[in-house]
């Protein structure tokens, strides 16, 4: 069963979706640079109901509050351990997706009430080539257009374009960040926002500082699948997540980027299955 709620916290209001599940050790969903928390549904819809999974739009997206003009992923990070606070959850496991397993990471690396993280896709180090590769889902922020029914037809040509069929967990995503106003119809996302918090990665995000202070287990899931003419991330992006975390297992999927999310993912919902019940 899911449900949608507020929680209020750090002077902002997060919207967060909750699946529930049986399993003592929740799962916290943290989505990727432009997502919200329903892209985390399809993983969900494996996990759930044995395992209670929670996620949130970060600032900035879906139906939380703007982001602070200092945006960055350490930000985030703070508003995600005040979420696990504020829910009262004890030893939960961080589920973070591209931007968010670099949020993920940094929590571990600051705050010990953790069973465990989970990076997918995430974490590698960022050049002007892996930016070049996101830029299209990026630049559609910006567009307006007059119908829903538009903006979902110019949504499927760029997802189209980077790998991935086109699915119910695709459209709930992207209609679910979709707002009205003056006539015409805008994804929610706060552009500036956005590219701020891709820009922190680039500049915070110290692998050997962050990555070296996780104390809990730790799965890194590599999105080996191509957007185009490459995958996002090349194994050797990954080098020094690998080096420096410890208790670091991985594995390979044969998903991209995106579809590791937005499409159903068994044998990924078995690895997480592993990978909490070894904890």
């Amino acid at each position: 069963m899911y449900r949608a709620y507020d929680c209020e916290k750090n002077g902002a209001t997060l919207r967060v979706g909750e699946w529930t599940g049986s399993h003592p050790t929740a799962i916290i969903g943290i989505h990727g640079l432009a997502g919200n928390h329903t892209h985390f549904t399809a993983l969900a819809d494996e996990l759930s109901p044995e395992y209670r999974l929670i996620a949130y739009d970060v600032r900035g997206r879906g139906h939380s509050s703007h982001a602070d003009v200092d945006s960055s992923i350490n930000k985030h990070a703070d508003d995600t351990i005040a979420l696990i606070e504020s829910l009262r959850i004890e030893r939960p496991v961080l589920i973070g997706h591209s931007m968010g397993a670099y949020i993920a990471a940094i929590v571990a690396s600051r705050y010990k009430n953790l069973a465990g993280i989970i990076l997918v896709d995430g974490t590698g180090e960022i050049t002007a080539k892996e930016i070049e590769m996101v830029r299209p889902s990026l630049n559609r922020l910006n567009k307006a257009f007059l119908t829903e029914a538009a903006a979902i037809e110019h949504s499927k040509t760029l997802y189209d374009a980077m790998g991935l069929e086109w699915n119910e967990y695709i459209e709930q995503g992207l209609r679910y960040g979709l707002e009205e106003g003056n006539g015409h119809v805008r994804f929610k996302g706060e552009p500036e926002v956005i590219f701020q918090d891709l820009e922190s990665i680039l500049h915070q995000f110290d692998h050997q500082t962050i990555c070296s202070r996780i104390s809990c287990p730790a799965m890194l899931v590599i999105a080996t699948g191509k957007m185009g003419k490459r995958s996002l991330y090349s194994e050797e992006s990954f080098q020094k997540t690998r080096a420096y975390t410890p208790n670091l297992q991985y594995y390979r999927s044969s998903g991209n980027h995106y579809s590791i999310l937005l499409e159903r993912q068994p044998e990924l919902a078995k690895r997480i299955r592993q990978f909490i019940n070894e904890l």
